[in-house]
């Protein structure tokens, strides 16, 4: 399992920073199949994938969705607002 101490993007960092992180940061669970967010959502951060997998997709045609990338364990994925 990842932790923000073994990802790629903040184990670098020292520990009073690990530990602000922590404070503004907050973990969520999705069951499989679950929607985390979709095109057009305005954003609101980044994720680290602790454990399981996440697929980024989209429709690219009605009714056909496409799978673009599969995302692991300590890969990250971002949403930012528009």
């Amino acid at each position: 399992m990842i932790t923000l101490e073994t990802s790629t993007l903040f184990h670098q960092l020292i520990p009073a920073d690990l530990e602000e992180l922590r404070k503004i940061a907050s973990e969520r669970t999705f069951p499989p199949g679950k929607e985390i967010f979709k095109e057009g959502d305005s954003g609101d951060g980044v994720y680290l994938v602790k454990k399981g997998a996440v697929e980024i997709s989209g429709l690219v045609a009605p009714g056909v969705r496409h799978v673009f990338s599969s995302l692991g364990p300590g890969e990250i994925l971002a949403r930012w607002r528009s």
